[in-house]
């Protein structure tokens, strides 16, 4: 199944589906939520295959991908990205893409009009965060990429917060 395909069949679920079974207002809300949450569930798991397919394609760049002297990603950061995206997908709020740094290692980013931020990790296995919007100074937070769990959560919470403001 296609990216296109799935998609198309998340959002062909009804959101209220009249059902014999569906007694009262409550109920029908409890269907519709429940049909918009395998909608929502149906579409993250596409695009996360997506991008951990991605991910997987970055590891076959070449030395100098960038037509200069790029170094291409290496596993320990496509298992973080991987990781990382993970975590991501848990917390309802997956990347727009997942890209090679030029100075080896792999993104994870997020776009939302002007706002951006995007998680790095090198091949030498420093990971930094980072959100700016426009002109203004970026946010830069260093963190250890070995803290998938809690750490991470609390910093891809915090570029949510950014995103939705």
């Amino acid at each position: 199944m296609t990216l296109h395909n799935a998609l198309d069949w998340a959002e062909s679920i009804p959101f209220v589906i009249a059902d014999a079974q569906i007694s009262d207002r409550r109920d029908l809300f409890l269907k519709s939520f429940m049909d918009r949450n395998a909608a929502i569930s149906a579409k993250d798991s596409a695009k996360h295959e997506i991008l951990n397919h991605a991910i997987r394609a970055l590891l076959d760049l070449p030395e100098g991908w960038d037509g200069y002297a790029a170094l291409p990603p290496g596993t320990r950061a496509a298992e973080f990205a991987s990781a990382a995206l993970d975590v991501a997908r848990k917390l309802s709020f997956l990347p727009t893409a997942a890209i090679a740094a030029s100075d080896g290692g792999i993104a994870l980013c997020w776009d939302v009009g002007a706002k951006r931020a995007y998680l790095e990790i090198d091949n030498d296995e420093t990971a930094v965060a980072v959100m700016y919007e426009g002109k203004r100074e970026p946010e830069i937070v260093e963190f250890d990429p070995s803290s998938v769990g809690d750490e991470l959560e609390v910093i891809l919470d915090k570029f949510r917060r950014f995103m939705a403001a």
